[in-house]
């Protein structure tokens, strides 16, 4: 029994997280699993320190979580065992007016070994149990 309120608990933790998922899939057309990868990516980067990230991402227009959604999965492949180094002039500036400090692809690059680790860790503990094939996981708070 007290794995099931454990999972109410994280579900219930997690309700804006859920509903972004359920905005960018159903609203937005969003494939599933590229949604679930981003949101993976945001939370990681607020266990780092980046506070709020999913709460000020929901709050924005389509338009805007399309963008931060495009750049959240270039980010992701820097941050491959396999990601190749990015010159200068390929790098770009990503979530720009979302973070008070600039932050750029290479960033995760060459932080990918802490980043994806830090970033599977998320998506085994958090993502895996909170967002199904193709809609966030609705809470029972029954416990049924």
């Amino acid at each position: 029994m007290a794995r099931v309120g454990s999972l109410v608990d994280i579900l219930l933790f997690y309700t804006i997280e859920r509903l972004l998922f359920n905005k960018m899939v159903c609203s937005m057309g969003k494939n599933p699993q590229m949604v679930k990868k981003a949101l993976a990516l945001w939370l990681m980067l607020e266990e780092i320190g980046y506070h709020d990230l999913i709460r000020m991402i929901h709050s924005f227009d389509n338009n805007t979580i399309e963008a931060l959604f495009d750049e959240g999965l270039q980010c992701l492949e820097c941050i491959q065992p396999n990601a190749i180094e990015l010159s200068e002039s390929e790098d770009t500036q990503v979530f720009v007016g979302l973070l008070d400090e600039p932050m750029n692809r290479r960033f995760f690059y060459y932080n990918r070994e802490f980043m994806h680790e830090s970033y599977m860790h998320v998506m085994e503990t958090v993502c895996d149990k909170i967002f199904g094939e193709t809609l966030a996981i609705e809470v029972d708070e029954s416990g049924m």
